[in-house]
């Protein structure tokens, strides 16, 4: 898994879910998670607010998923 992240990407981790903040071209800035197998992603025009998106996406995700919408993850 190492291999897979760009050397600029940070990965963090919000809430046991990793997500990762990269710096794309210019002031622009993206984010990525996956809550329960289902991708999430934005961007933003600061470090700053890339993770608070990312960290509020990742809340909005877990508080669907506690009420059950969240479709199911999908097996291989």
């Amino acid at each position: 898994m190492e291999g897979r992240y760009a050397p600029d990407e940070a990965r963090m981790r919000y809430r046991c879910v990793e997500y990762s903040v990269v710096r794309i071209e210019g002031g622009v800035w993206k984010w990525s998670a996956s809550v329960d197998g289902v991708s999430i992603m934005g961007i933003a025009t600061s470090e700053s607010e890339a993770v608070a998106g990312a960290e509020n996406a990742v809340d909005q995700a877990l508080a669907l998923k506690k009420l059950g919408n969240v479709p199911p993850r999908q097996s291989d």
